[in-house]
């Protein structure tokens, strides 16, 4: 792994803005009531350059007055919620993307699975749980177990 520079930060945040840039983009133009690319980047300028007066009523109503805000909204909630979960996993020093939570400890029997039944002829690829004493593929020890409170 490449160690974190800023030119590097900068490109993948730069990155991500455009992501979430088409992804608002598109919020707005899809709904109940369609709304033509053409006019919503019209009224946006309009909107953003202080000309609303210029915006049609039900283009207004809908883009402006209803969609941008619950856009904007889910983008506050958004960033909040993950500085939020930061925050506690930093306070609370609790590394919650531990093996255990993330499922990479099975992660090599669902490739066997998942190969198997998209290719019954070929082999897998070994996973990390072949070459250990007790992998995801040895389930006999697990199954064999006698339930608990029987001994």
């Amino acid at each position: 792994m490449r160690p974190l520079t800023l030119r590097r930060l900068f490109l993948q945040c730069s990155f991500l803005v455009v992501i979430l840039f088409f992804v608002v983009v598109l919020a707005l133009k899809f709904g109940a009531v369609p709304v033509s690319l053409y006019a919503l980047g019209r009224d946006l300028l309009r909107f953003v350059f202080g000309q609303s007066s210029q915006i049609s009523s039900d283009y207004g109503l809908i883009v402006v007055n209803i969609r941008l805000p619950r856009i904007l909204l889910g983008i506050i909630v958004g960033a909040s919620l993950s500085v939020a979960g930061t925050s506690f996993q930093a306070l609370l020093r609790n590394p919650l993307a531990d093996p255990y939570v993330l499922t990479r400890r099975y992660s090599g029997a669902h490739r066997r699975a998942t190969s198997h039944a998209f290719a019954p002829g070929r082999r897998a690829a070994p996973s990390a749980g072949s070459f250990s004493r007790r992998g995801s593929h040895d389930r006999r020890s697990f199954f064999s177990r006698p339930p608990r409170g029987t001994d």
